[in-house]
């Protein structure tokens, strides 16, 4: 099925649970949506899934070429990309530069994708904001797990 390049719609990446609650709320709005998964998912039997591919691994360089290609190939050019999964969304950020050119992306650009994406930095960036998360502590190796006071 080859898209009309007037009509916009989603592409869905990764249609389980998240992904299905997407598809759903964009098609009841009349939005088409396209699902794209690594696996068979909930989300493509979904009435308003319009179309249902399996995609190469996210975090891999081939599954930026598959989306590159939808665009070009399939008509969905300046679609926009939702992924649902964190795989996706690190591969969408990594590769903006290249991907923008042919979707609208929601996924934040890499600078500030490592900010959240990195859960490490994300509770240090938390403590200094003074914003309250559970204790954490990241030790480096086995010697510090062993001489570790840490309560859990």
């Amino acid at each position: 099925m080859k898209f009309n390049r007037a009509i916009r719609g989603v592409i869905v990446i990764e249609g389980h649970v998240q992904g299905l609650a997407n598809t759903r709320a964009l098609g009841r709005s009349g939005i088409p949506v396209v699902v794209v998964s690594e696996h068979d998912c909930i989300a493509h039997y979904s009435k308003y899934c319009l179309k249902f591919l399996k995609c190469p691994e996210y975090l891999s360089t081939e599954f930026v070429d598959f989306l590159i290609q939808l665009a070009v190939n399939e008509g969905m050019q300046d679609w926009v990309l939702i992924p649902s999964n964190d795989h996706a969304v690190y591969n969408l950020s990594k590769n903006y530069k290249r991907i923008k050119k042919y979707f609208k992306v929601i996924s934040p650009e890499p600078e500030n994708l490592e900010k959240i994406y990195n859960k490490e930095l994300l509770l240090k960036l938390c403590w200094e904001l003074n914003v309250l998360v559970p204790q954490s502590w990241f030790p480096v190796n086995a010697i510090d797990i062993e001489c570790s006071d840490f309560a859990f």
